[in-house]
């Protein structure tokens, strides 16, 4: 379908009728999901929201507030819309927006979303989002407007919190349909430039520190089903000549999501990143499957996944694996999601591999009369949803959500039975002090935050006494 530049304008907010330079313009359908790029990252934000919007949860809005902070440097205002100046304003106008095309779909005779040169989304966020939650197509445009560059490091330089990233990260693993996830294991060092120009369109990455137990359990999650790994029974035996070739150091594992065409260019890249390293097939891992990206950032992208990983002998008591198979049956049976449910209480020290459990706990948000034990609750000092759908509280394995150690140890403190005392006491070995580490993380990123703040003051000082653009030329000679 072609529009003239006029029809197009009435489409488009005011701010692009400079960029419209053509006659005629093609409208085009594209599915909402195909928007979900590199470049704008933001989406996941909204996506989470509205995955919570019905659901009494405090994150996502919490995660939601952090990234429009992120947007308006703390202003919470909109750039060209006087009306949208406080995080009030941003909800009910992402509400009604959601509503709008929940009910009547998407009105491209009202509004198109306009796209930038490199074909990710100039404006239109929420409605984006929202129509990529309700899995419906949109009108988009091309124009020639700049490119929206607002990927994960735009979110990292303006001080949002490496969980809150690693949470839109997950979400954003869980929508996109191109998505892969590449493992650089510690045998292949150095070479970031190199790997992240081979890698394209780098969604997310993040560094994980493991131990060898770390290692190993992550090997065997990584390559459950290949026969060389072995089994339960034998602890995934076959993992640890793959965990000497791929650790020949324990310096940090680069984990990076990134979205890609074909599984053949995921094929092209290994081989490029692999002559590179020159150490075979030891230096890098990339899934091929969306299934297997979502299980693997599940185990990666949340602290408490990390903790369990290098921390727990998952496979000492092997009736564990057994009753977690009859739950994941019983769950069948019963219609449930995993996302509707998280495992408590003791079955967490058997996965540990700290004491055998008998029985399997468990949340649900679910309107089934189901038989659950609700007693611990009052012993977490959270609601149940926060436990069940906030990863700050929950760890993944073997594609289940259990409660994380520290909120398991908080209850058992809480609750002080001579059990729990005695839990307590094998639970604190493994407990963590990351205070100090958390710290030096913050003040790092609270510098660059910073940074950023006092170029955008002085850059619209210069802009009010007029001294902007020749600052600008200024400072690019000198550069030069």
């Amino acid at each position: 379908m072609k529009v003239n530049k006029f029809e197009l304008k009435r489409l488009l907010e005011s701010h692009f009728d400079k960029d419209l330079v053509q006659d005629k313009y093609e409208l085009k359908d594209i599915d909402a999901k195909n928007l979900l790029t590199n470049t704008r990252f933001d989406l996941a934000f909204k996506v989470l929201y509205l995955e919570m919007i019905d659901r009494d949860v405090k994150f996502a809005k919490e995660i939601y507030t952090e990234h429009i902070r992120a947007f308006s440097l703390g202003k919470f205002t909109e750039p060209g819309n006087a009306d949208k100046n406080s995080l009030d304003r941003f909800i009910e106008d992402f509400h009604n927006i959601f509503e709008d095309i929940k009910c009547n779909g998407f009105d491209s005779s009202k509004t198109v979303i306009p796209l930038s040169k490199n074909g990710s989304i100039a404006n239109g966020a929420h409605r984006v989002a929202s129509a990529i939650y309700l899995n419906k197509k949109l009108k988009c445009v091309n124009i020639n407007t700049a490119d929206h560059i607002y990927d994960y490091k735009f979110f990292y330089s303006r001080n949002v919190p490496d969980e809150a990233l690693d949470i839109a990260a997950t979400k954003f693993v869980e929508y996109a349909d191109n998505i892969h996830v590449a493992f650089v294991w510690p045998t292949a060092q150095g070479y970031d430039k190199e790997i992240e120009e081979i890698i394209p369109n780098i969604v997310y990455r993040k560094e994980i520190k493991l131990t060898p137990n770390g290692a190993h359990n992550l090997l065997s999650q990584i390559y459950y089903g290949e026969k060389w790994l072995g089994s339960v029974e034998n602890d995934f035996k076959g993992s640890q000549g793959k965990l000497l070739e791929c650790f020949k150091s324990f310096e940090p594992v680069r984990v990076i999501a990134f979205q890609a065409d074909s599984l053949d260019e995921v094929l092209r890249i290994k081989d490029k990143i692999r002559d590179v390293f020159n150490v075979g097939k030891h230096s890098i891992h990339i899934t091929d499957t969306k299934e297997e990206a979502i299980r693997v950032v599940n185990m990666v992208f949340n602290n408490n996944s990390i903790h369990f990983l290098n921390n727990a002998k998952p496979n000492k008591y092997l009736d564990t694996h057994t009753n977690l198979t009859k739950f994941k049956d019983f769950m069948v049976q019963n219609k449930l999601n995993v996302e509707n449910i998280v495992l408590n209480n003791s079955v967490i020290l058997s996965v540990y591999g700290l004491r055998e459990s008998g029985d399997i706990d468990y949340f649900v948000d679910d309107k089934k009369e189901l038989k659950y034990n609700n007693d611990e609750l009052e012993y977490y000092n959270n609601k149940k949803l926060e436990l069940i759908y906030n990863p700050k509280n929950y760890f993944y394995f073997n594609d289940l959500k259990f409660i994380s150690f520290t909120q398991l140890y908080k209850m058992k403190k809480n609750r002080a039975e001579e059990q729990d005392k005695s839990d307590c006491k094998m639970m604190e070995v493994l407990m963590e002090n990351k205070g100090f580490k958390t710290f030096i993380n913050k003040w790092k990123q609270s510098l660059y935050y910073g940074k950023i703040k006092i170029k955008a003051i002085l850059i619209k000082f210069l802009t009010d006494i007029r001294l902007y653009e020749l600052t600008k030329k200024i400072y690019k000679a000198i550069k030069k």
